[in-house]
């Protein structure tokens, strides 16, 4: 199964992620955001925990790839590898995410597209016999 494919959409970039489970799912689908951004990795020198809810595990998604998108453009951490353990048996969703990185500097460092956020626009994470797949539009 691949990880993730860039999907056309009228004026932004769509992501179709896939995943055996959620977390593989959530995964493939930040290092898709990660592959659009296109940046240069250095050498792993910063690690990064994150901890994030959410009331559905749609909104778990796009709050998580938003915190990627953030890391890099507010924060100068570029994430290079990282591993999103998901809870979603509860009502709220949590993700604890381990992120290993380098500093980034947008504004002299080499990107291909600058992302603005991932939406809300018609996400919905499917199941299937295959695993999980979702497409998620990215403001760029």
């Amino acid at each position: 199964m691949k990880g993730f494919e860039f999907i056309e959409h009228t004026a932004d970039v769509g992501i179709r992620a896939y995943g055996d489970t959620y977390k593989a799912l959530f995964e493939n689908a930040g290092r898709g955001v990660m592959r659009l951004i296109g940046a240069t990795a250095g050498e792993v020198d910063r690690k990064r925990m994150v901890r994030l809810n959410a009331g559905s595990l749609e909104e778990l998604l796009v709050n998580w790839l938003n915190e990627l998108i953030e890391l890099v453009f507010a924060d100068h951490f570029l994430p290079i590898q990282f591993s999103a353990d998901i809870d979603a048996s509860g009502g709220d969703k949590i993700l604890n995410a381990r992120i290993s990185g380098c500093y980034f500097d947008p504004d002299t460092d080499k990107i291909e597209v600058e992302v603005k956020a991932a939406t809300y626009h018609n996400v919905k994470i499917q199941h299937s016999t295959k695993g999980y797949m979702v497409e998620v539009i990215i403001d760029v």
